[in-house]
């Protein structure tokens, strides 16, 4: 390799998340997924505290959004996803936090 050269590797996969959802005004948070068991259920304006389950990658999204934003609705909804558990979960955070960023930042 000549200096100046970056050597790049490429990644790429069929598996992702798909995060289905619906606002609602009174800032409550309920979403189910159909990989892992439980329900995460909070409300935005509630001081959020890890529960060392899927939901908390949810919470951090709201959680990092709340730190730059007003958040002012929640969320109801699902998550679906094919990742394999470890390794890409946090790309799995930044999808979740995108998708809710777009739909609750008005």
């Amino acid at each position: 390799m000549n200096s100046g050269e970056l050597q790049c590797s490429k990644f790429i996969s069929d598996k992702g998340v798909e995060f289905e959802f619906e606002p609602t005004d009174d800032g409550s948070v309920s979403v189910v997924s159909t990989t892992f068991s439980g329900i995460t259920e909070f409300n935005i304006a509630d001081e959020l505290e890890r529960e060392h389950m899927w939901g908390d990658f949810i919470k951090g999204a709201v959680v990092t959004l709340s730190r730059k934003y007003k958040l002012t609705k929640g969320f109801r909804g699902c998550v679906t996803g094919t990742l394999p558990t470890g390794g890409l979960s946090s790309s799995a955070a930044v999808i979740l936090a995108k998708a809710i960023q777009s739909e609750l930042i008005i």
